[in-house]
């Protein structure tokens, strides 16, 4: 899955989690011919009746709304129809494949989707359609089917898309069967990852002797539907799925068993745990609270069993509202931390890279490279960004370097189309662009990139540890990456471009190839400090 396809998922994610039965067909919702064989879940939204709720008012939905709206330019209010496919084989080493379809109640508007979706696509033909391929780091491929619809999802899965075959999955007769039309579902075929679920659970490790008949719940579950439902109220309901009768039966004493568990570990063991994991700062009475309120909540689940189905449902409207809330409060931030944290984790994956390509290239040239390649007379022509490319241990960077003309500037006729190109190690996971990359050398006064020539590591008298190399930009700083362009500090304002990448600063690249994450309210005397390679200061950097 894709980087900006994940983040399409976590946004629409979000939306489900926090606003999650008499049958209905889901042809009357959307086409099922869209549902692959191989399929194993299905997220049906409906944005608009979600975002119009009146017990859901408190919700924070502009958090997400805005998101999609910025980055790909959808607006979620105008959605009345959201449904994710995934499909493939779910394994430690395999990605699934995942699309959804948009259904708009009015014409969306095309030119703001074209401009936030088509940056990294191009248009390519399929058969008789024409949609975007996904081509920079992490952009996803999408299809405008028509003025209302748009297919959006990993490549391949787009491309299924555009030639649907018949809706006779196992996944697929689910949903004919279940209400389509409630406000938010998510439904999962369990049964092909019945291997995978028993392989987790054999890692585990061994469980008080109470908990342990609560490992059978898993391979008893053949399917299993969420969903969430504000068109009278609020309900929220879980619903699990055996094989028979008897398996459902046996489900349902499983699930009551677990709700007395839990129950006794929130009375008893609750307010310590909350204690060890920080929940200390919090005052004893607003952790009662919180203590009364999951107890309350467990007591309002109805649980009972239904021929081969176990169903968990919380009918009361306000108990359902408050546990929409709470849980909304609890997950976001939590959701969005998490996101902000493996993109910066993949980013400083990024830089060690570049910082390993440099150290390579010194012990080939005795030096850092220049900051650009240049031309006899000393005219810049490429960046230090395409020198290191045969020194980063990647065939395919070192394959397109042999494509560049080093004679010709970046944007000469032969050179210029190899920008569209751009490795995936120059692209930030949290700027992703087909050509533009934000990690920038330091340029500027005392700085190493700053020399019109290679700075050998001798010369280097403040210390490698303490000399910053490359720094990740602010997004409106961001440069085609083989053009000789890079971050020109001003002394005065050495702090200008950077900090608003990450929500508290920016990860930075230092001559001996380690990485830190400084604060955007770093020092500013401290980070000039730290630009400079001769500066001869006393530098206390906390690690």
């Amino acid at each position: 899955m894709t980087r900006a396809l994940a983040a399409v998922v976590a946004s629409f994610g979000i939306l489900a989690v926090a606003v999650l039965a008499s049958p209905a067909h889901a042809s009357e919702d959307f086409d099922l011919s869209y549902v692959p064989g191989d399929a194993i879940a299905a997220v049906v939204l409906h944005p608009k009746q979600i975002l119009a709720a009146p017990e859901l008012r408190g919700v924070p939905w502009h958090l997400v709304t805005s998101g999609i709206q910025n980055n790909y330019g959808i607006d979620v209010s105008q959605l009345d129809l959201v449904v994710g496919i995934v499909r493939g084989e779910i394994a430690p080493d395999k990605r699934p494949e995942l699309g959804f379809v948009l259904h708009f109640a009015e014409p969306y508007d095309r030119e703001a989707v074209l401009a936030k979706l088509g940056k990294g696509a191009d248009e390519t033909k399929y058969g008789e359609h024409t949609y975007w391929q996904g081509q920079a780091i992490g952009a996803p491929s999408f299809y405008l089917a028509d003025e209302k619809t748009v297919l959006l999802g990993t490549d391949e899965q787009v491309r299924w898309m555009l030639d649907p075959k018949p809706a006779d999955s196992a996944l697929a007769k689910l949903l004919k069967r279940l209400d389509t039309h409630k406000s938010a579902m998510v439904v999962v075929d369990l049964a092909p990852l019945h291997p995978l679920i028993e392989q987790g659970l054999a890692a585990l490790p061994p469980l008080p002797e109470d908990l342990q008949p609560l490992l059978e719940i898993p391979m008893l579950i053949q399917w299993t539907e969420v969903s969430i439902d504000v068109r009278s109220g609020v309900d929220l309901q879980v619903t699990l799925g055996g094989a028979d009768a008897e398996a459902a039966q046996k489900m349902e004493s499983l699930v009551q068993q677990a709700r007395e568990l839990a129950k006794r570990f929130v009375e008893e063991g609750l307010m310590n745990w909350m204690a060890a994991q920080g929940g200390g700062q919090m005052n004893p009475a607003a952790m009662q609270q919180v203590q009364q309120f999951v107890i309350r909540m467990l007591d309002a689940l109805e649980i009972r069993q239904q021929g081969e189905q176990v169903e968990i449902a919380m009918t009361n409207d306000q108990e359902a509202a408050a546990a929409v809330g709470f849980t909304t409060a609890l997950v976001l931030p939590a959701v969005q931390a998490a996101r902000e944290a493996a993109r910066r984790a993949q980013s400083v994956n990024k830089l060690q890279r570049i910082g390993i390509g440099m150290m390579a290239y010194h012990d080939v040239r005795k030096s850092y490279p220049p900051p650009a390649i240049v031309d006899k007379e000393g005219t810049p022509l490429l960046s230090w960004r395409v020198a290191i490319l045969p020194y980063l241990e990647d065939e395919n960077a070192l394959a397109l370097y042999k494509e560049f003309h080093l004679d010709e500037p970046w944007d000469s006729e032969h050179n210029k189309p190899l920008a569209e190109r751009m490795p995936d190690i120059y692209a930030n996971p949290n700027a992703p662009s087909r050509s533009e990359t934000v990690y920038l050398g330091v340029a500027g006064p005392g700085t190493i990139l700053g020399e019109k020539v290679g700075v050998p590591i001798r010369r280097v008298a403040d210390g490698m540890s303490k000399t910053v190399l490359v720094v990740e930009a602010d997004s409106d700083r961001a440069v085609v990456w083989s053009k000789p362009d890079d971050l020109h500090y001003d002394p005065e304002q050495p702090t200008a471009g950077l900090g608003n990448l990450w929500q508290t600063g920016f990860n930075a690249l230092f001559a001996d190839a380690s990485i830190q994450f400084l604060g955007k309210d770093i020092d500013p005397d401290l980070l000039r400090a730290l630009f400079t390679y001769r500066g001869n200061e006393v530098i206390d950097l906390p690690r």
